[in-house]
């Protein structure tokens, strides 16, 4: 087996225990970050009510710690380093950045963030939508990450590990910073959305000397993770047959071969499911029920044209419901199947009055006025 530890978030509770597996264990008590500065932590068992420093540097350091304990050890490691930054939805999107790349970014213009009136459908965030104090407190903890992931390939290369240790870079979930009047993720609108940039998150794998540095267009998943990675790192026999698994292997593509790779993707965000092809998007909601998307993504790949109910598109939508329907018919928790009387796993969606996971309607997220750098709520 493995010698396992976390550096950073952990979000699926319990977090004062390390979790099954875990001999290192350095986290937070909550999922939530409020400032990245003096959040609550979790060190050598203890809770911490304010961070000792700048959390993304703290990940770090204890991602190092971890390295340095066991990479003598006579098993093979796995780091689970995960950063809670830049954490674009709190509210310290509404007060400048304070790590060393604060300077740097302090009169940028941030045109890579598109200005744009907010979509109707946006509910949370919307303090942040077109904020420059926001738009470059998100550069500068992006860059702070960059720095961090920097400081791990030292450590790997100081100690000779670099060649034999597969690194994974991704993240959790998509965002959109503003792309189409959309700030946020899925779950900061209403309706629960599923916009390509609320699902796209970066995967990047590297292990010197045996995956060729490339870039590959084939459309792959978070439920492709497992299968791929148990069969590059020779694992291929412990491959979970109970349940069946969704996922493809794509691990064939990281050793440089030729896939045939069609391109068919799954999405579900509570009530809402999409499925994405090489061309095509649909989407579909329940719960309640609609509004439904269809998307010709060769002609609008930022989803601006919905066809959804227009005639000459209707064997088109038949057949994306169709898939999405069998998909999720085959994979689907029973337990957690919105669509056929399961309960909401996370209670986010915005159920009807009579359904089980209704609940009382909060109200709509604040306003503040920001002046200098410093927030106001109103």
């Amino acid at each position: 087996g493995y010698v396992c530890g976390l550096s950073g978030k952990w979000h699926l509770g319990d977090n004062m225990n390390p979790q099954d597996g875990f001999s290192y264990w350095a986290t937070m008590p909550r999922g939530g970050t409020s400032s990245l500065y003096n959040d609550p932590v979790i060190l050598d068992g203890e809770l911490h009510k304010n961070s000792p420093k700048y959390m993304t540097d703290l990940w770090t350091e204890r991602g190092i710690d971890f390295i340095e304990k066991v990479k003598d050890d006579e098993k093979p490691f796995f780091l689970y380093l995960a950063y809670n930054g830049p954490y674009c939805l709190s509210r310290l999107l509404l007060r400048p950045a304070k790590n060393r790349w604060a300077e740097y970014y302090a009169d940028k213009p941030m045109l890579s963030f598109p200005r744009d009136s907010a979509h109707p459908w946006q509910y949370s965030n919307l303090d942040y939508h077109n904020n420059i104090v926001s738009m470059r407190r998100v550069a500068a903890e992006v860059s702070g990450v960059d720095d961090g992931v920097g400081e791990i390939f030292k450590t790997l290369e100081k100690h000779g590990l670099d060649e034999n240790t597969l690194v994974i870079f991704a993240g959790d979930q998509g965002w959109m910073g503003g792309h189409n009047g959309f700030f946020g993720m899925g779950d900061h609108t209403k309706p629960m959305a599923a916009h390509d940039m609320m699902m796209q998150v970066p995967f990047l794998f590297w292990h010197k000397g045996k995956i060729t540095p490339a870039k590959s267009n084939a459309m792959v998943t978070n439920y492709d993770f497992l299968p791929s990675v148990l069969d590059y790192i020779g694992l291929d026999n412990h491959i979970p047959t109970e349940p069946k698994l969704p996922g493809r292997n794509f691990a064939p593509i990281l050793r440089g071969e030729e896939v045939d790779w069609p391109t068919e993707m799954y999405y579900e965000m509570e009530s809402c499911r999409s499925v994405r092809t090489e061309r095509w998007k649909y989407v579909e909601r329940r719960s309640p029920d609609g509004p439904g998307e269809l998307y010709d993504m060769e002609i609008d790949p930022m989803e601006r044209f919905n066809l959804f109910g227009q005639p000459e598109y209707a064997d088109k939508q038949a057949e994306m419901q169709k898939m999405l329907v069998k998909f999720f018919n085959e994979y689907a928790d029973p337990e957690y199947d919105i669509w056929n009387g399961g309960r909401s796993k996370a209670r986010r969606h915005h159920a009807p009055e009579d359904h089980p996971d209704y609940r009382e309607p909060k109200p709509r997220p604040w306003k503040a006025t920001v002046e200098k750098g410093v927030f106001i709520e109103k």
